[in-house]
């Protein structure tokens, strides 16, 4: 198990540094353009398994939000293959992506593909076995 480090707030290039020191896999996204971490999943002090993935948010500006509605919705899908559900849970709640699941373990297919532009609350179905 690997606790999770605060990363809102950080240069990305120092979050990354961080998370691959501790060998900790991870997915950014709304990288281009953006210079600082402002959301984070799973959030700081959370244990979890050295096999899930860290998901990072970011932005251009320095802004450390607990709530993605601080931030103009300019998303697009990320790849939830492979994640538990648990994550993709999360993550989908953190971005306003209005998530419907069939199955249980770990996403196998998605109906938006991964890098494909988003509406908010956007409805995407996960396939999990």
């Amino acid at each position: 198990m690997v606790t999770m480090p605060r990363l809102t707030g950080l240069r990305i290039n120092d979050a990354k540094k961080l998370l691959d020191r501790e060998k900790i896999d991870y997915q950014i996204f709304n990288e281009e353009n953006s210079i600082y971490v402002v959301q984070q999943v799973p959030q700081p002090g959370v244990q979890f398994g050295i096999q899930n993935k860290v998901s990072l948010y970011c932005s251009d500006e320095k802004t450390v939000s607990q709530n993605i509605d601080d931030i103009e919705y300019d998303m697009t899908m990320p790849n939830l293959v492979g994640m538990s559900l648990r994550q993709a849970i999360t993550l989908s709640k953190v971005l306003k992506i209005n998530l419907f699941i069939d199955g249980t373990g770990h996403v196998v297919s998605q109906s938006i593909r991964a890098g494909e532009r988003l509406n908010y609350q956007q409805r995407c179905t996960v396939v999990a076995r």
